[in-house]
């Protein structure tokens, strides 16, 4: 049934409808064995105080993060934060837009995301645009 769902949605979506479509599935990863164990360590759930929660980037809306992905570094300013839809916990799941800065955009990746007041974070992020100058992170946990 979740086949034929995600099929319907795709022939008659675009890209966006997948995404939010894919936010409400469990997620899964490929991941070389050697990474494995440091996954499966950071994928257990962090203390309260280290969850990345809507009032915490609300907070910080229009400041600057950085980000670094195997040897690529990006600056990004945080634009917005909106509600996912069907989600029962507006508090953790939403969406985090970020607008990239500088003369290059950035692609989909695992980016580890740095701010003084979050700390260091691996996060997820995708392009929004075709040329990568619109990031986005999707926290969805209910």
């Amino acid at each position: 049934m979740l086949k034929n769902l995600a099929a319907n949605q795709m022939t008659k979506s675009n890209r966006r409808n997948f995404l939010k479509l894919a936010g409400s599935m469990p997620a899964t990863a490929v991941v070389p064995g050697a990474m494995l164990t440091a996954v499966a360590s950071q994928a257990s759930e962090p203390p309260a105080s280290a969850a990345l929660t809507r009032q915490k980037f609300l907070a910080l809306l229009d400041q600057t993060f950085h980000l670094s992905q195997d040897g690529t570094a990006r600056t990004a300013r945080l634009t917005s934060v909106e509600d996912l839809p069907n989600c029962t916990n507006h508090a953790q799941s939403f969406r985090a837009v970020f607008e990239v800065l500088g003369p290059q955009g950035a692609r989909q990746a695992l980016w580890q995301v740095e701010h003084p007041s979050l700390g260091l974070h691996a996060i997820f992020m995708t392009p929004n645009d075709a040329q990568g100058r619109a990031l986005e992170a999707i926290f969805n946990r209910g």
